[in-house]
């Protein structure tokens, strides 16, 4: 049995305004590193093997605090950063959708086949998402993933059997985590989307 601790990337400013941050790289906020803090007293007596982690700043810097208390260094993995949203990096859902309606609802109705404009194709995403976690998978024990909210749910649903499409069908607030237990071809979902963490008081 393997044990996974997906974590989302804490806080930065700009996903608290809710824009699309794909390969723009911004630090965590101090909210962020604050909530890092809290995911890091968390996991702190957990017997972690080994933690990967995207290279975009607010995945690796929360998956340093996180390290901390086990002593050990982080492992990056390129194939875990976000996806490339091209021209729509840096806007809001509804700023896109109110300047590009069409480009919009093909994304929200066939994600699968959706190229973003002037970025990464969904397919190509999955592929290398998926990549990365075959080798992952080769660590034994308890292993934490920090990266970001579309390639943890690409994990989700590719070890849970679920569709692909399904990513689009539930949410990873920042900051959260996800733990799951993987037994060769047999996934559990023990948590999907656990914050409770973060309502520990300063």
């Amino acid at each position: 049995m393997k044990k996974l601790f997906l974590i989302r990337h804490c806080a930065t400013v700009q996903n608290d305004a809710c824009r699309y941050l794909g390969v723009t790289d911004m630090p965590l906020s101090a909210k962020g590193r604050h909530q890092a803090q809290l995911i890091a007293d968390r996991l702190r007596n957990e017997h972690i093997n080994a933690i990967f982690t995207s290279p975009l700043r607010r995945s690796f810097e929360t998956a340093q605090i996180i390290a901390r208390p086990h002593q050990f260094e982080v492992s990056t993995v390129p194939g875990l950063h976000e996806i490339n949203f091209g021209q729509w990096e840096g806007f809001t859902f509804d700023e896109i959708r109110s300047k590009n309606p069409e480009e919009m609802s093909k994304w929200l109705d066939e994600p699968l086949s959706f190229v973003f404009p002037g970025g990464e194709s969904v397919q190509e995403f999955c592929s290398r998402v998926l990549e990365a976690l075959d080798d992952i998978l080769t660590i034994s024990g308890t292993v934490a993933v920090i990266a970001h909210g579309g390639s943890l749910r690409i994990i989700i649903c590719h070890l849970c059997g679920w569709p692909a499409k399904s990513f689009h069908s539930f949410v990873l607030d920042t900051a959260s985590i996800t733990v799951l237990e993987h037994y060769g071809d047999t996934t559990i979902i023990k948590t999907l989307n656990d914050t409770c963490h973060l309502k520990k008081r300063r």
